[in-house]
């Protein structure tokens, strides 16, 4: 009881404790209560101290309780809407967390949060499928190396007509052609047997092909 006395008269000083104990979901609603009211005072004195200066960045009060299973679903959502709408490293934030709904990831992307989120692996396979065909190669390359991408999505790219998109693109890209080909298709572990069959034997083709091409010239 002294440690919680001592704590809630001194929110200010030990604010991230206080923060990690209203995202705890064992954490008693009175107590959480308390201390988010405090918090957010803080907030609001900051601000009225200080206008000139940006926000008081609370979006880490926010997520806190975002993220709180005991916390009502209606007030988490809201709590994740505030931080979408208003704090850009909160976006950050939400958008490599494996923890943040499918739906905000989905909204994130829209926002431009696409590097983050192409790393997530909580970002559900219809934004993936759009991540792999970004015109930025960092941001599909990661795409296609998330572990929640789909062997569809895999498939189209290892069929597709358009070269950008094939999976030498890819290849060329992070290794630079040192690296074995097999090797780096095995690092993907939701492409199909078939077409991993497909793109090895393309690969044997290709080399065939070239032997062909350097003993005719030859």
């Amino acid at each position: 009881m002294v440690a919680k006395i001592n704590l809630l008269d001194n929110v200010r000083k030990y604010s991230d404790i206080a923060v990690s104990i209203i995202g705890n979901s064992n954490t008693a609603r009175y107590l959480r209560d308390e201390l988010q009211q405090k918090l957010f005072q803080i907030s609001v004195d900051f601000h009225a101290k200080y206008p000139s200066q940006e926000k008081y960045p609370d979006w880490g009060i926010r997520l806190a309780l975002a993220f709180n299973s005991s916390v009502p679903e209606n007030e988490r959502e809201e709590y994740f809407q505030q931080v979408v709408d208003n704090n850009s490293e909160g976006c950050k934030y939400l958008a490599e967390n494996p923890k943040t709904p499918s739906h905000i990831l989905e909204k994130l992307y829209e926002m431009g949060f696409k590097r983050e989120i192409a790393e997530n692996p909580s970002t559900p396979a219809t934004v993936l499928r759009k991540l792999v065909y970004e015109r930025d190669t960092y941001n599909r390359y990661k795409a296609t190396k998330n572990p929640s991408v789909t062997a569809d999505i895999l498939a189209e790219l290892i069929n597709s007509e358009n070269p950008e998109y094939q999976p030498r693109r890819l290849y060329n890209f992070e290794y630079n052609s040192y690296k074995d080909w097999s090797e780096f298709w095995l690092e993907y572990p939701n492409i199909s047997s078939l077409d991993l069959y497909c793109v090895l034997l393309s690969k044997e083709l290709a080399d065939e092909n070239t032997k062909f091409n350097n003993f005719i010239v030859s």
